[in-house]
Order: C-alpha cells, then sequence, then structure tokens
C-alpha cells in the first residue's frame, strides 16, 4: 500500500467528513487519541478539540469504527453517540 502524504490525507478526509461523530470527555483524549492511532487509519479519523464545554469529538469515516470505539473496556462511560 502506497503511503499518503498529508496533502493526500487532507484531500481525503475531506471527502468523507463529518462521517460518525462521537462524543468524548475530555479527560480520556489521549486515550481516544492513542486508540485511533492504533486502530484505524490516520486518514479515517479526525479528533476536534474542545466542541462544547470538557467535550472533544473524534469523527470516523467507517460506522464500524465509532461501534469499536464505543465497546471500547474502559472508554465506554465516558462517549457517546452524536
Amino acid at each position: 500500500m502506497k503511503t499518503q502524504t498529508p496533502l493526500e490525507i487532507y484531500d481525503y478526509k475531506r471527502s468523507w467528513l463529518p462521517g460518525v461523530e462521537v462524543v468524548l470527555h475530555s479527560d480520556i483524549h489521549d486515550k481516544v487519541r492513542t486508540w485511533a492511532k492504533a486502530n484505524v487509519p490516520t486518514a479515517k479519523w479526525d479528533l476536534v478539540k474542545w466542541t462544547n464545554v470538557y467535550e472533544h469529538t473524534i469523527r470516523l469515516e467507517s460506522e464500524n469504527d465509532a461501534t469499536n470505539l464505543l465497546a471500547e473496556h474502559g472508554l465506554e462511560p465516558f462517549l457517546s453517540r452524536q
């Protein structure tokens, strides 16, 4: 598989955004980012900080990825579907 340049990743993300949104508590931002880096290709997720008070939003291209994140042990109490 060819490695994408940052511009190609940006263009690809713009084609599917806003995608599936999952709201998370700001305290678990690092854990969700680590999960996304380990489980989802970079071009298929986007993390937006401070979308509300104490909230960030992760936007995922795939419904399946969102379901997997919502089912992640230890994170589920701090996540909700948009």
